[in-house]
């Protein structure tokens, strides 16, 4: 996680433009002293240098790598600026340091949560990982300094991977499984989802094959459900013949079971999750 967020905010600090140019000289002459306080992204003190009036502040020679830090796994924080740089200063003088702020955020998950077949690769199509950054920034109007906030987005999607990749390896026990999504090289996951595997899917008597008995098997099933006969109570056939997931078995179950004979028979191999979605 961190080695994500780093390479971006290294990417975003080497790539801006630096604002002043400010060298180093001391005026032994003026006797008189001020205090220059410097403050955090917290606005909490953090620095105090004296400074004879005339001298020239050198803002290079002030090491900021104390301010970085991480606010919590999926945020860091980096120097960027100070909202003012004066040369000289003929008065106290507080100056508040800037932060670049990249935080992760999941904007979508994978679409795919229903697995049929057991050499099936877990699929991430649908998921979003997106870096926010957010850079403070000082803007001179009106002859004040104000600080605005720029803000910017890096879709890092692609540089993510499911841990594990392979569904026999993540349906090791159980119907059910985890699925961890983690940065390529991290060992923290950004993410995790439930997904579920099927194996038997559509076969309503367990011979090992979908056919045409298997979706007269549920018609019958659902016939008698509705016309008062008895309500089916084998809990493992109603997993096995609910074709379209909705915890129920209809007419529309034993047409999903019949169009997927149907392709199968043809030498087409069937997609139950589009058979189920009907696209």
């Amino acid at each position: 996680m961190k080695k994500l967020l780093s390479a971006v905010t290294a990417l975003m600090v080497m790539t801006a433009t630096a604002s002043y140019t400010v060298h180093a000289e001391e005026n032994e002459q003026n006797t008189q002293q001020y205090t220059v306080t410097f403050l955090d992204f917290d606005d909490k003190e953090w620095l105090k240098l004296t400074v004879s009036e005339g001298d020239v502040i050198d803002y290079s020679a002030i090491d900021t790598s104390s301010l970085h830090r991480y606010k919590d796994i999926y945020t860091e924080q980096v120097f960027s600026s100070w909202d003012i740089t004066p040369e000289t200063v003929a008065k106290d003088t507080t100056i508040r340091a800037l932060a670049l702020t990249a935080s992760i955020s999941i904007d979508g998950i994978p679409d795919k949560t229903h697995y049929f077949y057991a050499d099936e690769v877990i699929d991430l199509k649908g998921l979003s990982v997106m870096i926010n950054v957010e850079k403070e920034v000082p803007v001179e109007r009106s002859g004040k300094v104000i600080i605005v906030t720029e803000k910017s987005k890096m879709d890092v999607t692609s540089s993510c991977e499911a841990r594990p990749k392979l569904l026999k390896d993540a349906f090791t026990q159980g119907k059910t499984a985890e699925i961890k999504v983690y940065p390529i090289n991290e060992d923290q996951p950004i993410t995790s989802y439930t997904v579920n595997c099927h194996p038997q899917h559509g076969d309503a008597n367990a011979n090992g094959k979908v056919d045409a008995v298997d979706s007269a098997a549920v018609l019958r099933i659902y016939t008698n459900i509705a016309t008062g006969g008895y309500v089916e109570s084998d809990r493992e056939l109603i997993y096995r013949a609910d074709a379209d997931l909705d915890g129920k078995l209809t007419a529309n179950d034993a047409s999903i079971i019949l169009s997927y004979y149907t392709a199968a028979s043809a030498h087409i191999i069937p997609d139950w999750n589009t058979l189920i979605s009907g696209t």
